[in-house]
Parts: C-alpha cells; structure tokens; sequence
C-alpha cells in the first residue's frame, strides 16, 4: 500500500495504553528486531481483527468490543 493511500487519524487513548504501544515497539528492537512505530502496530491489530471477522453487532461498551475480539481470536482457524 502506498504512503498516498493512507489517511491520518486522530485518536485519543489512556496514558497506560500509550506506553504499551511504546513499549511493544522499543522490545522489539531491544531483542534484535526493528523499533516499530506505534501506528504500524495499530494498523496491525485492526488487520488482525478484519481477519477474525468480529462480530460488532449489538456492543455497548469499549469492554463489550475487547470481549468480542477474544472471543474471536480463541476461535481462529488459521
């Protein structure tokens, strides 16, 4: 995909959450691999849950969506 087709999107988050996204990207580079920026790895938990076909229908709650995806990812057939 090319730099073109991307839009930028503003999002607010919990302080705590912040730093885990820091912190996956600084292990990553700490144990050998690349320092990931924080919007790769959100791009990539939302392609993951593309591919787990979440069911969005009827959430109510912040809570109720990270059940949903849970709930997915333990029935994941890859």
């Amino acid at each position: 995909m090319s730099r073109a087709e991307f839009k930028k999107v503003t999002i607010t988050m919990p302080a705590t959450t912040l730093e885990f996204l820091e912190t996956i990207g600084q292990r990553s580079r700490r144990t050998g691999g690349y320092k990931i920026a924080k919007t790769e790895i959100v791009r990539a938990m939302v392609t993951a849950c593309k591919k787990l076909n979440v069911d969005f229908t009827m959430v109510k709650s912040e809570k109720d969506i990270a059940n949903r995806i849970l709930e997915a990812a333990k029935n994941y057939d890859k």
